[in-house]
């Protein structure tokens, strides 16, 4: 994988697409596209191999906006992050498939985790630092997304019932990652 990174950067010097001088910044971005490729990859043949190819994109989309914003645990390395990335795919498709919760049992959740959102996000990570400017606009991102996928979870509820849960696996998702890297920050300061 290295070597063909490498390789394309090599070309895209050689044919004057970037400077020299930016093949490191290029060669760490071809890296996380492809982790990014790969995640993709791999939720798409779960979600139609699970028998639920609808829930798992909204499950994605839903996760990846808010996690975009909200910070919180993050993995040491980038192969740990697609195999947990994953893992947590896997997991939340296992409980949109077998949600059979009640109405006040999906409203308490969103409560839930529209709380941890307020009040943790965004939460920097020795891995991810936050720039002032960054953590004023992520906390507004986030606050703004997560109020609008509540709407959704729960006026959608009645409706679509399979695709709210899907958005609310997602923010439950992000909730949780936020406290357990505010947990790990914690313990971090106390050693």
């Amino acid at each position: 994988m290295t070597n063909m990174k490498q390789n394309v950067i090599h070309r895209m010097i050689r044919y004057g697409i970037i400077e020299e001088e930016d093949a490191e910044v290029y060669s760490y971005g071809l890296s996380v596209l492809t982790m990014y490729g790969c995640v993709l990859l791999f939720t798409i043949i779960i979600s139609f191999q699970m028998g639920c190819f609808l829930e798992g994109m909204f499950f994605l989309i839903s996760y990846k906006l808010l996690r975009s914003s909200t910070g919180g645990y993050h993995a040491k390395s980038a192969t740990r992050c697609i195999f947990a990335s994953v893992f947590v795919f896997i997991c939340a498709l296992l409980c949109i498939k077998n949600w059979h919760a009640d109405a006040y049992i999906v409203f308490l959740c969103t409560v839930i985790s529209v709380v941890v959102v307020f009040a943790f996000s965004p939460l920097a990570d020795k891995n991810k630092p936050l720039s002032e400017i960054e953590y004023s606009y992520n906390k507004k991102k986030a606050q703004i997304i997560i109020i609008v996928e509540s709407i959704i979870i729960v006026a959608g509820y009645y409706m679509y019932p399979a695709i709210s849960v899907a958005v609310l696996v997602g923010v439950l998702c992000c909730a949780l990652l936020l406290v357990t890297g505010y947990l790990k920050a914690r313990l971090l300061i106390r050693k």
